[in-house]
């Protein structure tokens, strides 16, 4: 997370993959929008394949 404060992405691709819940809820508590985006389309693209 402060990863992505610093340089506006988030380089390790393991983090977004396997947990985009976990990083979901900390962008959730400091407000950043972008971020909460970006997992939720993964979480979605996640839900979408068990189906």
């Amino acid at each position: 997370m402060l990863e992505y404060f610093y340089i506006g992405q988030i380089n390790d691709k393991d983090i977004l993959e396997n947990h985009p819940d976990e990083l979901f809820a900390l962008a959730h508590k400091y407000e950043v929008k972008p971020l909460m985006d970006k997992c939720e389309i993964i979480m979605a693209e996640k839900i979408g394949k068990l189906k």
